[in-house]
């Protein structure tokens, strides 16, 4: 069951890169559970919609995902650093 629906996120006007939509399928493949996987969609929606920074956005999945899934923490600081995914600005 595919719980990221780019499309479907684009349509709600968050718009979405490939380099952000490969490391959105990644992520999905990689979180063994639906409600892991949700909390950490909620939460990336929320900082691409400028609710909350980047920084409020890691902090709020390393409480979500604790040590169980260290080496996703460290590819998801990498990804927020160097990559475009930036909040949409208006």
């Amino acid at each position: 069951m595919e719980l990221i629906d780019v499309e479907q996120m684009e349509t709600n006007k968050v718009p979405v890169s490939q380099e952000e939509s490969t490391f959105l399928s990644n992520a999905e493949e990689r979180l063994e559970s639906n409600d892991m996987c949700r909390d950490f969609l909620d939460g990336w929606k929320l900082y691409k919609e400028g609710g909350i920074s980047k920084h409020d956005l890691y902090c709020q999945l390393v409480d979500v995902f604790s040590c169980d899934h260290q080496d996703f923490l460290d590819e998801l600081k990498k990804f927020l650093i160097y990559s475009a995914a930036d909040p949409v600005t208006e």
